[in-house]
């Protein structure tokens, strides 16, 4: 892990920014805080928690980087956080969105770079962040500078920033900007185009084709400049909308999937968790367990405290079921049993089968089987997320690969 904290903040509850590829540079006042580091204090003020991670490389989930945050700034869940990157940091932010992260704030500095051609997921996870902000649900700053020259590098050629965001925003002025002839006079240069629609913010940096000197100021200057104008007072402000009210679950008002993974990322937001930890039950998950059948007998086992990734699925189905609905699977304490009741049933699949928004997924953990929902659908890469119980000891979204060898195999819903 690279992750260090460089504030941590005041106050109860309190914001929380993560940025990543972002070094502390020097220290010409030798106090003992790398200049950078003293500008991104400046630019944020004295009241959120910074976390910066100076690699491009880390696979930190954003449950592991809150709980970070947590630890390092010495207080509870942050009031909302943002998710701010710089060149290739950005990629790091784009994989964060893409595995269910829920930034109140997102901010990419020169590095919104896509394989050549784009995959549309690429660009699609900045065009539904632009609507959101435009919207005002949400603060999206990007910006890029008119450097195209990587997209005629070979090997290795792949779509430039400025080409990302024009396609993403809907904005061809990013496109068919030219860029300088010459180095600029001093950098970093002034935008040469702007957009500004509700929260969303986004400017284009005068450049050559090939200009170094750019791109490191959009790190230096342009990354403190943005979060000075545009996020110090929306990571305080801005909040995401207030939820609808909750719906009826056991109501088919959806398919009985989606409102199973809705009703799993309810229980989530409660905070349902084992009391005490590692202790396998609580007052909630007790109700999880009482009505575990077992399959060979039809008879309850009684439970008040054990593995409960099983029994938490079968109460979300439990729950969400609407009258005269199917059961995929019996109420059970054992995912070895869930299996049994899908293969019955002709609702089980093998690991070759792609799923869907709300399948449960079978995998192999230490010790046995683990149930978890799919929560979000996978991508061109095979990535993609799920929802369950017993994971760490409480609710938990988790980032998968359909390559994963654990995965034992998916019941249909």
């Amino acid at each position: 892990m690279t992750l260090r904290c460089v504030q941590a903040g005041r106050g109860e509850p309190r914001p929380a920014v993560f940025l990543f590829l972002d070094g502390p540079g020097g220290d010409a006042d030798h106090d003992g805080i790398g200049d950078q580091d003293e500008k991104l204090i400046a630019a944020l003020g004295p009241e959120p928690c910074i976390v910066a991670d100076d690699s491009a490389k880390g696979a930190e989930s954003m449950s592991s980087l809150l709980a970070y945050a947590r630890r390092a700034g010495g207080f509870s869940d942050p009031a909302g956080y943002a998710l701010v990157g710089y060149s290739m940091g950005v990629q790091r932010v784009r994989a964060l969105l893409v595995t269910g992260a829920d930034p109140m704030a997102t901010v990419c500095i020169d590095g919104t770079h896509a394989s050549k051609p784009p995959v549309p997921w690429q660009i699609d996870v900045w065009r539904e962040l632009a609507a959101e902000a435009r919207r005002g649900e949400r603060l999206f700053v990007a910006t890029c500078t008119l450097q195209r020259y990587v997209e005629r590098l070979s090997p290795g050629a792949y779509t430039s920033t400025s080409r990302v965001l024009a396609a993403a925003l809907d904005a061809s002025i990013f496109e068919t900007m030219k860029a300088a002839r010459k180095p600029l006079i001093g950098y970093p240069g002034v935008p040469v185009a702007a957009i500004h629609e509700g929260a969303l913010h986004a400017y284009a940096y005068a450049s050559t084709n090939c200009d170094h000197g750019a791109h490191l100021a959009q790190g230096r200057d342009v990354l403190p400049a943005m979060l000075a104008e545009h996020v110090r007072a929306a990571i305080v402000t801005l909040r995401p909308p207030a939820p609808p009210p909750e719906p009826v679950h056991n109501e088919p008002w959806a398919p009985l999937a989606e409102r199973c993974v809705l009703w799993c990322e309810n229980e989530m937001a409660r905070g349902i968790r084992e009391e005490p930890p590692g202790s396998n039950t609580s007052e909630r998950i007790r109700e999880y367990l009482a009505p575990c059948v077992r399959r060979a007998t039809g008879l309850l086992l009684g439970l008040r405290a054990g593995a409960w990734c099983a029994a938490a699925q079968s109460c979300a189905q439990r729950e969400c079921l609407a009258p005269g609905e199917q059961t995929r699977h019996g109420y059970r304490a054992a995912v070895s049993e869930i299996v049994e009741d899908a293969k019955q049933q002709g609702t089980f699949r093998d690991r070759a089968y792609r799923p869907k928004r709300g399948d449960l997924m079978i995998r192999t953990r230490e010790g046995g089987l683990h149930v978890a929902r799919v929560r979000t659908e996978p991508l061109p890469d095979g990535s993609f997320t799920t929802i369950a119980g017993n994971e760490s000891d409480r609710w938990s979204v988790s980032a998968m690969k359909l390559t994963d060898p654990r995965i034992v195999g998916w019941v249909v819903y």
